[in-house]
């Protein structure tokens, strides 16, 4: 692999599912995420505190390219921003005015094309 581009990233899904239970249920974390948890190993096999894409983000020595929509309010852009600091190594991150979750190169066509050419001409056809 060359290189990886991720659009929207969360960074932990214990964090966003923590996010997304204040934000749209107005809910406490207790008792709704240990019962989310458990729901979720049953039905998917999995924890979801082991769902951590910071750590592999943290681990590459691939380059990234981060995008995220600054008014993203499903998944925050904050969650791209922190992976991005936290890699090291090549990356390049592309926060998108005015959009919203998936919404970058729809809201912002001409310069979503203009990062992304630029990272791919770097990265993937060098």
């Amino acid at each position: 692999m060359r290189c990886t581009i991720a659009d929207c990233s969360y960074s932990s899904l214990e964090e966003l599912i923590r996010y997304q239970l204040k934000k749209y249920y107005h809910l406490p974390t207790f008792p709704f995420l240990p019962l989310a948890e458990v729901l979720i190993k049953i039905r998917a096999g999995f924890w979801i505190h082991d769902v951590v894409p910071m750590d592999a983000a943290v681990k590459s020595n691939i380059p990234i390219l981060f995008i995220h929509g600054l008014e993203d309010d499903f998944v925050p852009y904050y969650m791209s921003q922190a992976m991005y600091d936290a890699k090291p190594g090549k990356k390049e991150i592309y926060l998108a005015h005015y959009a919203k979750h998936a919404q970058s190169c729809q809201k912002n066509p001409t310069e979503y094309k203009m990062v992304l050419d630029k990272f791919l001409e770097t990265y993937y056809f060098d």
